[in-house]
């Protein structure tokens, strides 16, 4: 009889990081495969190498895969999904805010994108402060891919919140 390998609870950071450097994009693709298998043990401190990949290589199809594991981390610590006490709620949604206001367009994208699918479960508060950082004032107000993000977070939320969204 086979037995089953244990999932390990560790992220093999060095692993993702090798793949991600490769030249050909499937091995970027195949990271962030290995990164939603591995999820559940995601921690406060891995939202600064998700962020790592975010500015290294850019695109939308590989940013928009990192930003569901932001929130991921987002609503594993409103939800308490884990134990661990760095990842309280407040802690995450500060840094989101941040990210909010970066100097690459790609993280600001991730704040904004984070609560995609969230439906009810949307932090209104957060979407509206990461939204309102990126509108005209913001240097990065006539980015195509930022304006984007904007529109798919509100058709996303509409579905569920209509009212808010108008």
């Amino acid at each position: 009889m086979r037995k089953e390998k244990k999932q390990s609870k560790e992220i093999e950071w060095d692993f993702a990081f090798e793949l991600w450097n490769l030249p050909e994009r499937e091995f970027q693709y195949l990271a962030i495969d290995y990164l939603h298998q591995m999820k559940k043990w995601l921690t406060f401190a891995d939202l600064a190498k998700i962020k790592k990949l975010t500015i290294s290589k850019s695109w939308w199809d590989t940013v928009d895969s990192l930003d569901e594991l932001v929130g991921f981390i987002l609503m594993a610590s409103r939800a308490k999904l884990v134990e661990d006490e760095g990842l309280a709620y407040e802690r995450v949604s500060k840094l989101v805010k941040e990210w909010a206001q970066d100097e690459n367009f790609w993280v600001r994208r991730i704040a904004i994108d984070c609560q995609l699918s969230l439906k009810e479960k949307t932090d209104l508060e957060l979407l509206s402060y990461n939204i309102e950082q990126n509108l005209a004032h913001s240097p990065f107000a006539d980015e195509f891919f930022i304006n984007k993000a904007i529109g798919w977070a509100l058709r996303d939320l509409a579905k569920t919140n209509p009212r808010w969204v108008q």
